[in-house]
């Protein structure tokens, strides 16, 4: 009987091994068929549609919780829609014909003005959550935001790890700065559920989760503030010292010019 119950245990791991293959070569074979632009782009697309998503569902359940785990997901939202719509102005609307370093310039101030976003989200979501601490105030249930929470976690996840690996690839700032959106939606998603468990405790828990969030995504949103600041930097010096290259070769072609090199001397000998 044990023999029996073995060989059917070991039948059904190896039909559940064959299907998860299976179905892991179909998606890889899926993701072949587009280009790592084309899944930037479409991570923006569904970026944008998971943020309204968010937004919306998490501004309703927020509104009768007063919750400022909840009210986050809200202000993440937003900026995953901004985030969208400035990386696929990066990789959709800007001409192919644009310089490198010129690219290099328009996606740092793309980059600047996600980072920008955040930090002011953030402020906002720190005083809301300090002035809630002082009132002495909490959310009257979490309940109702629970499945906000749930679809931020698959989501925020999903398409941090996908946005991640396609933006690592085309060494974009813009995208990997938009995939950060994603990453906080899913540790914001998840300290909503955390608040759920405490906050059975002790009054504060949304209040100071809310706070360590909003200082994270502060200090995170500086950092990549200062990176694309370094970024336009770099690019800038690089495009000073191609045109002082193409100036040097240009003057050392109208030196070797018989014609021009015969104008010299005369000018010299007179």
């Amino acid at each position: 009987m044990i023999t029996s119950c073995l060989s059917r245990y070991s039948s059904s791991l190896d039909t559940f091994t064959a299907s998860y293959d299976s179905y892991r070569d179909k998606i890889q074979n899926f993701m072949l068929k587009f280009t790592p632009v084309q899944h930037i782009i479409l991570g923006a697309v569904l970026s944008i549609t998971t943020g309204i998503l968010e937004t919306l569902f998490s501004l309703k359940a927020g509104r009768g919780e007063g919750s400022d785990g909840i009210y986050s997901i809200t202000i993440l939202g937003i900026a995953e829609v901004l985030g969208g719509l400035l990386v696929i102005y990066r990789w959709a609307m800007i001409s192919q014909s644009v310089t490198h370093l010129d690219m290099k310039k328009r996606e740092s101030v793309a980059s600047a003005m996600i980072a920008t976003l955040l930090v002011l989200l953030g402020t906002t979501l720190f005083q809301t959550a300090l002035f809630d601490l002082i009132r002495r105030e909490s959310p009257n249930k979490l309940w109702a935001g629970i499945g906000v929470s749930i679809f931020g976690i698959v989501t925020g996840y999903a398409l941090y790890k996908y946005k991640f690996y396609y933006g690592t690839q085309l060494q974009s700032m813009v995208a990997l700065t938009d995939a950060k959106c994603n990453k906080f939606s899913y540790f914001v998603s998840i300290s909503v559920v955390l608040v759920l468990i405490v906050q059975k405790l002790v009054w504060w828990a949304d209040g100071v989760i809310g706070l360590i969030l909003s200082s994270y995504i502060i200090w995170d949103g500086y950092k990549n503030l200062q990176e694309a600041y370094q970024q336009y930097k770099d690019a800038q010096s690089s495009n000073g010292l191609e045109e002082y290259g193409e100036n040097i070769e240009t003057e050392k072609q109208r030196n070797n010019d018989p014609l021009i090199r015969s104008r010299i001397e005369e000018s010299v000998i007179f």
